[in-house]
């Protein structure tokens, strides 16, 4: 348990931590994390190999080296008997195998320590979950059959810490009101959002700073362990856990249950955030981001606390019937941390819960607690009664009337370079070339496009795809392309910016249901 330093030639060096999900457990496993560094630094292009006990790191074994830290998590088993367990970190050049690790040839670097395993004194760090119980001996050791796997810890404590964590090592413990254009980025989703996370992370890849203060937050554990499978092509980017249900692991509908209550739980969270100082800008990863908004003095230099996106505008009636009030959206928002910004948080999240207090019998109440599965899963994707508001409509009414009273210092973002999905064509808006072209010829050019006002996310990502914003490849991998293919990809995605038109056409079916009310 705890921190072992370890050294080794060429300015290489790292520490180790071990993590076990339950003090004292019998039962294998746990969570090796790495921090390293180099110095003076990485040479170019160079990769990392870690071995343990002379085996690469499973799944994934190299990674870029970067200038600052570097941090890795692994799941590993180990024995209630393991002893003494050796780590190597090998750096590598470039065209270095993972199967040529002995070759002294290409070693640019090295170091090497060892630690022992004690689950009663390593901090926890998670749990165990059972997946097939297997058969047991009457002291509890596994026989035969059955396996578990480790799952982090889900909880609000340690996203806060995470998000601390994060926040100190990008500005140390600088005064809170000195923030500036110091934020987070932070966005949830379940498993069925996977891709549009790793699209959105190969459309920022080339972003400075974007990746290391974004925080990604799943609402289930098949969403989180995928984004884990994919994380090491994306180093710098925090991932955590912090579950409400597997039955919501797939697509909620808009204004089903299952939606309501992972809204809830996002709120929740953000206001956790807010409360322990770090500022969030909450964004949704289905957006497409034509430039980087860290660069828009609007978000960066400012003295706003409180800064929200249009999803609407004030149009004539030919733009659609959606368009008669302006309306604040909330796919990207910035929230400072401040006890103002915090105090109209926490009102949203009273007042949401209000709205969604007559759920509690039927969910917790008189038997709900034995709900199965497909009981559960039928009310998550059962509508929501008549007549509720949900955590958008209450956050419009409580931002108007903050900016009424100079309550909180609120700014709105142009709706030309923020737009909602209303600009795409084939959604609820019908076709917005109109808009587009109003934008463009009032000078000003979108940065960040929502892919709202449309329902599903099949119709989502194929409005994507057609415009060019899509950016991963592959039906079951979902990769980035190399270097030059991601190149491509970027200027496809600036053609549709500059003809104001789509690649394709959509399809009839593309979106059946966006003669309904609006998702947005």
């Amino acid at each position: 348990g705890g921190d072992v330093e370890g050294g080794g030639d060429s300015g290489l060096h790292f520490a180790v931590s071990i993590f076990s999900p339950i003090p004292g457990s019998i039962v294998p496993g746990g969570v090796v994390e790495i921090t390293w560094s180099v110095a003076p630094g990485c040479p170019a292009g160079s990769m990392a190999l870690l071995l343990l006990d002379k085996e690469p790191m499973d799944p994934l074994t190299r990674w870029p080296c970067t200038a600052a830290d570097n941090r890795q998590v692994f799941d590993v088993e180990f024995g209630p008997d393991d002893d003494k367990h050796e780590i190597e970190i090998i750096l590598i050049r470039p065209d270095g195998s993972p199967d040529r690790h002995d070759d002294t040839t290409q070693r640019l670097a090295w170091a090497r320590t060892w630690f022992k395993v004690d689950p009663s004194r390593a901090p926890t760090r998670g749990r165990l979950v059972g997946l097939n119980p297997g058969v047991r001996d009457d002291d509890g050791q596994l026989r035969e059959g059955g396996f578990e796997r480790y799952i982090p810890k889900s909880s609000t404590k340690h996203i806060e810490d995470l998000a601390t964590y994060m926040w100190t090592g990008l500005w140390g413990n600088e005064p809170l009101m000195d923030q500036n254009g110091r934020f987070l980025f932070v966005s949830f989703g379940n498993k069925a959002f996977v891709p549009f996370f790793l699209s959105w992370l190969c459309n920022t890849a080339h972003m400075a700073e974007v990746h290391e203060r974004t925080l990604l937050v799943f609402t289930d554990v098949e969403g989180y362990e995928e984004m884990l499978r994919h994380r090491w092509k994306h180093p710098q980017v925090q991932v955590v856990l912090a579950t409400l249900d597997d039955s919501l692991s797939e697509e909620q509908k808009f204004r089903s249950v299952g939606y309501c209550l992972i809204m809830e739980h996002r709120n929740k969270i953000i206001g956790k955030l807010l409360d322990g100082g770090v500022s969030v800008l909450l964004f949704e990863a289905d957006a497409v981001w034509r430039s980087n908004p860290l660069n828009d003095p609007q978000l960066t230099e400012t003295e706003s606390e409180l800064i929200v996106f249009l999803n609407a505008v004030r149009k004539t009636p030919e733009y659609g019937k959606y368009l008669d009030a302006d309306s604040i959206g909330m796919g990207f928002t910035l929230l400072r941390a401040t006890d103002r910004v915090l105090g109209l948080w926490q009102e949203l999240m009273a007042a949401h819960r209000k709205e969604l207090a007559y759920l509690d019998e039927a969910l917790y109440g008189e038997g709900g607690i034995g709900m199965n599965k497909s009981e559960l899963a039928a009310v998550f994707a059962s509508d929501v009664i008549s007549g509720y508001k949900d955590e958008m409509v209450l956050f419009q009414g409580l931002v108007s009337e903050a900016q009424h009273r100079k309550t909180v210092n609120v700014s709105v973002l142009p709706w030309c370079q923020y737009p909602s999905g209303l600009w795409y064509d084939a959604g609820l808006g019908g076709d917005g070339f109109a808009l587009r072209l109003a934008c463009r010829d009032g000078g000003q050019e979108p940065i960040v496009v929502q892919n709202n006002f449309i329902y599903g996310l099949e119709a989502k990502r194929s409005r994507a795809e057609r415009w060019g914003h899509w950016f991963v490849h592959g039906d079951s991998e979902l990769e980035c392309l190399d270097e030059e293919g991601l190149r491509m990809d970027l200027a496809a995605m600036e053609e549709s910016f500059q003809s104001l038109r789509p690649h394709k056409r959509p399809a009839p079916d593309e979106c059946p249901r966006c003669t309904e009310s609006p998702e947005v």
